[in-house]
């Protein structure tokens, strides 16, 4: 155990703490302010204050950012420190650090900046990448608060050679998003007619062929490549997660029915060999009661309790969209990215606990951070298939590097009957898996 001395023990400064040294070190922390206690302390200790107590000790002079209460607007100052960026500089020599690591951290993992940003929004509501301090400094590609923890531990380990930190393991888990399962199948009379109008509308010959085939039961559908994910997972010994979307239909909810037996046979089949989670509807952004709903159809379906979630669309919206999941019986979430943009949204390549900075206090929600989209790279990248793996691979090094959690995003529709993007996929779980 570590024993850290501050002069105020707030809500913030304890949670941050337990994230550095509990989920990204794996130690346990324990807090003091009475200096004495600190001082007489046979434990390894770390001092987080304004002032040096005593010449020896591990001091990180505090900034007092973690002991508000409230959110205010500002930006913080970038510096570079060892050829990284930091923010919360200050001028104390006496410090280990020229910045506040604690501060620094807490303020990438809360989304600090993401409650100020209401007017910098895409047009479905996401905060933009783009605007966010780690895009504009040119780091979002970059796990700067497992970088600062690693300078932490090694400080400790110099201070305290006998005080051992335990050896953590990389974790690589691909997840994919079941937006819409089939491409033809299972949609009814009325959505059969009109999805052929328009491609008659359009002149598309082939996909008009292909629908036909695909009704006639002479070739499969081919959105319906989950054998072939399947495959894959079995391969390299992977526990994948499948989110499906089970809400009404509307302009950007367009799964067929989950009452249709060929949604709910896939998702049975699915569930024998990989994890169910929700992908709540983009409606229950506006209806947030259609999340439990939505999650009950899925538990109704599988016969099981389910506990993971990803929004559809990566809608969030601080802190509403975590708090409503937690009240529809949500523990784990896994939307913590940016929809435009690969890299570490919150700065972060591990799981923690969601901090609701409208109540100051941590929360029981496992956020599950991810770094790259199969849509995004392709869309809004703009990458093709030649550079998809090398733009990818830093990001993957990184996570290895700092022994975190690599979370990838892949859409079944968008590898349906397309050699290119499913030999590229296979590289991708290769090279995240070696």
């Amino acid at each position: 155990m570590l024993i850290i001395f501050c002069d105020t023990i707030s809500p913030r400064l304890e949670y941050v703490f337990k994230l550095l040294f509990r989920d990204i070190l794996g130690v346990d922390v324990g807090f003091t302010t009475v200096k004495e206690d600190y001082i007489n302390s046979s434990f390894p200790k770390i001092n987080y204050s304004k002032n040096r107590i005593t010449k020896e000790e591990l001091f990180f002079y505090c900034d007092d950012f973690l002991f508000e209460n409230k959110i205010r607007k500002f930006v913080p100052e970038v510096i570079m420190f060892d050829g990284y960026p930091v923010i919360f500089p200050h001028k104390n020599t006496d410090s280990a650090f020229p910045f506040d690591p604690f501060a620094m951290s807490f303020y990438f993992v809360s989304r600090y900046e993401e409650y100020l940003l209401e007017d910098r929004k895409d047009a479905h509501g996401r905060v933009k990448a783009e605007a966010c301090l780690a895009f504009k400094n040119s780091f979002h590609h970059r796990p700067v608060v497992n970088i600062i923890a690693g300078e932490v531990k090694l400080l400790i380990e110099k201070k305290y050679p006998a005080f051992k930190f335990p050896e953590k393991e990389y974790k690589f888990i691909p997840t994919y998003d079941i937006d819409m399962a089939f491409a033809h199948l299972g949609k009814g009379l009325i959505r059969s007619v009109g999805g052929f109008g328009k491609l008659v509308l359009r002149f598309k010959l082939k996909e008009i062929f292909e629908r036909i085939l695909t009704l006639a039961g002479i070739i499969s559908d081919p959105f319906n490549n989950f054998d072939q994910l399947i495959e894959q997972q079995k391969k390299y010994n992977l526990k994948s997660l499948f989110f499906v979307n089970l809400g009404d239909y509307g302009t950007y909810d367009k799964n067929i029915s989950y009452k249709k037996k060929r949604l709910r046979k896939l998702l049975k089949k699915l569930d024998q060999s990989a994890e169910i989670g929700t992908h709540p509807s983009y409606k229950s952004n506006e209806h947030p009661e259609k999340v439990k709903i939505e999650k009950e159809r899925l538990e109704g379906i599988l016969n099981s309790k389910v506990t993971k979630s990803r929004q559809h669309f990566l809608l969030l919206s601080f802190p509403e969209t975590y708090n409503n999941l937690i009240n529809s019986g949500i523990t784990d979430d896994y939307s913590m990215g940016y929809a435009s943009q690969m890299g570490f949204r919150a700065g972060i390549c591990n799981s923690y606990n969601f901090y609701d900075l409208a109540g100051e206090k941590e929360t029981s929600l496992r956020i599950h951070p991810f770094a790259f989209m199969d849509t995004m790279l392709e869309e809004y990248l703009k990458l093709n298939s030649a550079q998809i793996v090398e733009y990818v691979k830093p990001l993957i090094e990184e996570t290895k590097k700092y022994n975190g959690e690599l979370i990838a995003i892949w859409h079944n529709y968008a590898l349906s009957n397309n050699k290119e993007k499913l030999r590229v996929y296979r590289e991708i779980i290769k090279l995240a898996k070696a």
